[in-house]
């Protein structure tokens, strides 16, 4: 999140290429590094670093994407990165898992350092140099200072305010209905007596629904529009979150949690494509830079929200907030936001 407004800064000057090199770079020292962890301060840093380092590479993407993919490709393109995104999410922590479990975490480390260089090395090239946005770098010369920038930003901020407002604020909430719901799941789980084992098998089979459902959240966004696939998405999430507490066996909390799935696949890389096809030409990556940071507002406040309500109420009242929050965004999306999907013989 510290690192999300100076990426955009950063991806203007540097161009996105550059800033992909230099996140995976960073990625790659850091876990190199994290080899010789040994107290939590080092661990601190290193996450710090390694955050930073995604923070690079995902905007500079984005941005990479809306100044080279039309409008009415973005869909398949960006659904396409977050089913990757999806798969590594399932493969990711089991083979770590194992890897950690046979050889130490050093070990995994070392090879989250390796992965990172042979990306790197494969987008050196591959990726043909891109070149900073010429108007974006007219108006940010090399020679101003960061105060520049601030003033800027809150430019930014007040000439897009309205998209912000309605569409920032659907993101938003559907990053933390997400967040809320890769929790609440295991926690129910758990509140109805399920083995852990059983709770794994349940989180599994609704992640693989959901990293399937890339293709038909892709056409959906290409073939009809954004909010075909973010509607039904945000309706199903907060569907599944209020039906979630009736369930008490293993059977009807997996039902539950693949709707859910399906609602979050049919959202594969619906918040990456409006903001790909809201984001002005000349000020692409400063305002995918903001995008960004509601995104990771969202996953970061999901559990912490969680955490207090039900603290303060039950773990069922933390569903039904969930899932009021999904309807509140529904309603934003659905009458609020203006559809971005432009067809090729349109303007």
């Amino acid at each position: 999140m510290v690192a999300d407004l100076p990426a955009g800064y950063i991806t203007i000057r540097l161009g996105p290429k550059i800033t992909m090199l230099l996140g995976l770079a960073l990625m790659s020292a850091a876990a190199s590094v994290g080899m010789l962890i040994n107290s939590s301060l080092h661990l601190g840093l290193f996450s710090f670093v390694a955050g930073s380092a995604m923070a690079l590479w995902l905007l500079a993407r984005l941005t990479l994407i809306g100044d080279n993919i039309p409008n009415d490709h973005r869909g398949k393109a960006l659904s396409s990165l977050g089913g990757i995104q999806r798969m590594a999410g399932l493969f990711g922590p089991v083979s770590t898992g194992f890897i950690a479990l046979a050889y130490g975490f050093s070990t995994v480390l070392m090879v989250i350092a390796i992965i990172s260089g042979c990306a790197l090395i494969l987008l050196f090239f591959t990726l043909e140099k891109t070149k900073p946005n010429k108007q974006a770098a007219n108006a940010n010369t090399n020679n101003e200072p960061s105060s520049t920038d601030l003033k800027k930003l809150k430019l930014l901020l007040l000439d897009h305010q309205g998209i912000f407002k309605t569409a920032g604020l659907a993101v938003l909430l559907l990053t933390v209905v997400r967040s809320a719901r890769l929790l609440l799941i295991p926690l129910w789980g758990a509140h109805i007596a399920l083995d852990p084992s059983a709770i794994g098998l349940v989180v599994s089979f609704a992640g693989l629904i959901d990293t399937c459902m890339f293709p038909l959240a892709g056409y959906l966004m290409d073939r009809f529009g954004r909010k075909y696939a973010a509607v039904p998405c945000l309706l199903l999430l907060s569907c599944s979150l209020l039906l979630m507490p009736l369930s008490q066996t293993a059977l009807q909390l997996s039902l539950i949690a693949v709707l859910a799935g399906l609602g979050n696949g049919l959202g594969s890389g619906v918040t990456m494509t409006l903001g790909t096809d809201l984001a002005p030409p000349t000020e692409r990556a400063p305002f995918l830079s903001v995008w960004r940071l509601l995104n990771d507002t969202g996953s970061f406040s999901g559990p912490v929200l969680i955490g207090l309500i039900t603290a303060a109420t039950t773990l069922a009242g933390a569903f039904v907030t969930s899932a009021l929050l999904g309807l509140t965004g529904l309603y934003v999306m659905t009458f609020l936001v203006k559809e971005t999907l432009q067809r090729s013989n349109e303007s």
